[in-house]
């Protein structure tokens, strides 16, 4: 009685050992940007890739020939995403210049060229930081757009 148990508890921990191995050694990444969007599952010996814009999905397994494009799809997206959000942040940054400029003239009796000095010093850094983000979206919406295009082609 008592080898029987043993022998089952044996084996239940080997089948669980197994199964929490199995999913151990499969990642998942995903992202999406834009429209844009990867899924990257991780399995040995390769890599199974969703990537889609829209509508559209591919699912593609990574191998020689597509693992730059692969690579160079997914830091355009994560390029994307991270210039969207700082292009929104100097961008409420710099409604916000407006607004407390706005409230402080109202409010207090500050001078009018004094507060244009204050708006246009912060609104200058805010329009230093807003126009590269731009530009960088449109670099990298681009460059997606050519990756995926590439590797739509080529699935």
């Amino acid at each position: 009685m008592k080898g029987k148990i043993l022998a089952i508890l044996l084996l239940s921990m080997l089948i669980i050992i197994t199964a929490s191995t199995k999913a151990a050694t499969e990642n998942v990444f995903e992202e999406q940007a834009a429209g844009y969007r990867y899924k990257v599952t991780i399995q040995d010996p390769s890599s199974k890739w969703e990537i889609g814009y829209k509508d559209e999905t591919f699912i593609i397994f990574e191998n020689e020939n597509n693992k730059d494009y692969l690579a160079k799809y997914m830091n355009n997206v994560q390029e994307l995403n991270i210039q969207i959000i700082t292009l929104i942040i100097y961008t409420v940054y710099l409604i916000l210049v407006f607004v407390i400029t706005y409230l402080a003239k109202k409010k207090m009796k500050i001078k009018t060229s004094i507060l244009v000095l204050i708006v246009f010093a912060f609104g200058i850094y805010a329009f230093i930081n807003i126009i590269p983000a731009a530009i960088k979206i449109n670099s990298s919406f681009n460059e997606a757009n050519k990756y995926f295009e590439i590797l739509a082609k080529n699935s």
